[in-house]
């Protein structure tokens, strides 16, 4: 499957959190306040699940409005270009008509959304110096 470059190191957050909780010996019942006292032992205390699920939930809600802003502006964007919305549009047929299921990887192979509807010209000449480090 071919994968954009800017794509491939993508990490999800809330997998390496919980990976963070079971790589430790953390007891979800002892008192998170006693390491306090020892920085040796904060440094290897692993997350117990009340904090995996504070950190989730706080992603999810601040999440929310920059995502919805996101869109609308894509939105937006696309219904005031009607070409650029006419080559998204084929552009996303022949992606989904190749892998003939929708998944969260799709979006990789959308080199047209993501380079010219997300990024201004700016972030993406950013994006380019920084890959090429």
């Amino acid at each position: 499957m071919l994968v954009s470059p800017w794509f491939q190191k993508q990490k999800d957050l809330l997998q390496m959190m919980l990976n963070a909780h079971n790589d430790k010996d953390v007891n979800d019942d002892e008192a998170v306040h006693q390491y306090e006292k020892d920085p040796e032992k904060w440094e290897k205390r692993g997350l117990t699940l009340d904090e995996i699920t504070g950190n989730a939930i706080l992603f999810l809600l601040v999440g929310y409005d920059t995502t919805a802003s996101a869109l609308t502006f894509v939105s937006y964007c696309l219904a005031t270009n009607p070409d650029c919305q006419e080559k998204l549009i084929k552009e996303i047929d022949s992606v989904i008509v190749q892998i003939m299921t929708i998944s969260r990887r799709w979006i990789t192979w959308i080199g047209y959304l993501v380079k010219h509807c997300v990024y201004t010209p700016q972030e993406e000449e950013m994006a380019d110096m920084l890959r090429k480090k």
